[in-house]
């Protein structure tokens, strides 16, 4: 049994999606552009305010959705998915210091910092339950065709 401490850090599929760390960095990325987009000019409210929070929250959101998955080939499907959200949101992020809605480049770079881990994080956890999933078919190839 796996240790609930760590559960889904090394790719498998149930358990509590808040226990996973990719998660959290991602919800609190999330938090933070929410943070960021509250000062965007009012006629950006349903521009690209709007834009940045869908793809925010999709990547924790899409990280919990695989999470609940019963199969690895799911699972890996909605971590590319968070990963297609974090790249929107990089180019989300430039465009707003291009138009001047980030000011503070600390901030622009603290928001970037966050991006940048969480897409490490997401392709190493992809990479893991592809490589469970390999492993579990695998297995499962050999015992079905295994002599009695």
């Amino acid at each position: 049994m796996t240790d609930m401490g760590n559960i889904g850090q090394d790719g498998e599929t149930g358990g509590n999606f808040k226990n996973l760390l990719v998660w959290q960095k991602a919800f609190d990325l999330c938090l933070q552009v929410y943070r960021m987009t509250a000062g965007f000019p009012e006629e950006e409210r349903y521009g690209l305010a709007s834009q940045m929070r869908r793809a925010g929250a999709s990547i924790p959101a899409n990280v919990a959705e695989g999470r609940a998955r019963t199969h690895p080939q799911e699972y890996a499907q909605f971590l590319n998915v968070a990963f297609g959200s974090a790249a929107e949101l990089e180019t989300f992020l430039l465009l707003a210091l291009e138009l001047h809605y980030v000011t503070d480049d600390e901030y622009y770079r603290g928001a970037v910092g966050m991006l940048a881990e969480v897409k490490r994080m997401l392709s190493g956890l992809r990479k893991s339950v592809l490589a469970r999933g390999r492993q579990h078919a695998a297995r499962s190839e050999h015992g079905t065709t295994r002599d009695e």
